[in-house]
């Protein structure tokens, strides 16, 4: 670290880059909350504080077929709550969470459905039954 970064970051108790990150989310949240979009993109709740916060991406840009593109598309960006968006990936469902008459909770929606209207994933681990965490019209939703 420079002596410029030492002196910054002594005088904001962080290191610059972590300061300058912050200030930067706290712009996006402020003008986020004054533009009126500060509603989840995956549960429709407001967005009430900066660490529920989430940028991420409608489509998964991984998947695309020109991923740069899809990862800088503004079009395909929208705000959710963090736990909303970390919650939106592909995962398996815990035998904990099948219930004894074959309905399953949407970690997206909330909604319980038959297990039909959940996808299976090819890897199935000891604990998993292989299905994925969002129903499938959720998975359609999220790309």
């Amino acid at each position: 670290m420079n002596k410029a970064n030492k002196q910054r970051a002594m005088l904001l108790g962080m290191p610059f880059g972590t300061a300058n990150a912050k200030l930067r989310k706290m712009i996006l949240f402020k003008l986020v909350k004054e533009s009126g979009q500060d509603i989840c993109y995956r549960c429709g709740k407001e967005i009430k504080t900066i660490e529920e916060l989430s940028i991420e991406h409608k489509q998964s840009w991984p998947q695309g077929d020109n991923p740069k593109q899809l990862f800088f598309d503004l079009d395909n960006i929208a705000f959710s709550h963090l736990k909303c968006n970390c919650g939106a990936g592909p995962r398996r469902i815990s035998k904990k969470q099948v219930s004894k008459d074959g309905t399953l909770d949407c970690n997206i929606c909330k909604k319980i459905l038959p297990k039909e209207n959940f996808g299976k994933t090819k890897k199935v681990t000891k604990d998993s039954r292989g299905y994925r965490y969002e129903c499938n019209d959720c998975r359609k939703l999220s790309g």
